[in-house]
């Protein structure tokens, strides 16, 4: 079951979305017999000329080391870095962004939730393979994390996301993960949470509180209940 709790010190920042629009078949010929007895009657092994004047192409096709293939297939296209002047200037402002830089961005960043965990900050391999093994079936399709401890969950379309938020609130390795809906205004900084939504599991509980109420009057005791898993729904 789902409960919040209030842990001291905690504020959360709602962010708005940002709506943008942003053969011909090959033939072979074979000798025929004739051709065959005639090459036989002068002692002539069966290679014709054409044969033994084949060249081994093989032998020279430069060879190209493992290290090099490697290489060739991690290379990045390069990016057009240069020097660029805004078309755009406004009274007390030292850049404006064009809308046409935000929608890209946008766009390269839809149905991406972002978030960060509660207290203890895990490596990104722990994340990712969390996010690959409990995620797939909802599309994700890459994990990326910041400087700042932010991790990015891409997905191939918002009904994926969607359902990865209205089953959560998840946790890794008993660490809460905080999402929210990315927007290209979103300020990426961590909070001081006040209130926080957690999946509590109850042990040992009497059977003849197995009832909706029951439960409810139980999960009070440890804060505002929310929510029952599925399989407690179905009892």
């Amino acid at each position: 079951m789902a409960v919040e709790k209030n842990v001291p010190e905690c504020n959360v920042e709602h962010h708005e979305h940002l709506n943008t629009t942003s053969s011909d078949p090959v033939t072979t010929e074979e000798t025929n017999d004739t051709d065959k007895n005639s090459d036989a009657d002068i002692g002539v092994n069966s290679h014709t000329k054409d044969e033994e004047n084949k060249v081994d192409l093989k032998d020279d096709e430069p060879k190209i080391s493992y290290a090099a293939k490697v290489q060739m297939s991690t290379e990045k296209k390069k990016a057009n870095f240069r020097k660029l002047e805004a078309k755009e200037a406004r009274e007390g402002v030292d850049i404006v962004i064009p809308r046409d830089y935000v929608r890209e961005v946008n766009n390269r960043f839809q149905n991406t939730p972002v978030g960060y965990f509660l207290g203890k900050q895990l490596a990104f391999p722990v994340v990712k393979n969390f996010a690959k093994n409990n995620w797939m079936r909802f599309g994700i399709s890459k994990v990326m994390m910041n400087a700042n401890g932010f991790f990015f969950f891409k997905f191939n379309d918002k009904n994926g996301m969607n359902k990865v938020l209205e089953e959560g609130p998840w946790m890794i390795r008993s660490v809460p993960l905080l999402l929210n809906i990315w927007t290209p205004f979103m300020s990426l900084k961590k909070e001081e949470i006040r209130n926080i939504t957690v999946w509590v599991k109850l042990h040992d509980v009497p059977m003849a509180a197995y009832t909706v109420d029951g439960l409810s009057l139980l999960a009070t005791k440890l804060g505002n209940p929310r929510t029952l898993d599925t399989y407690i729904n179905i009892m």
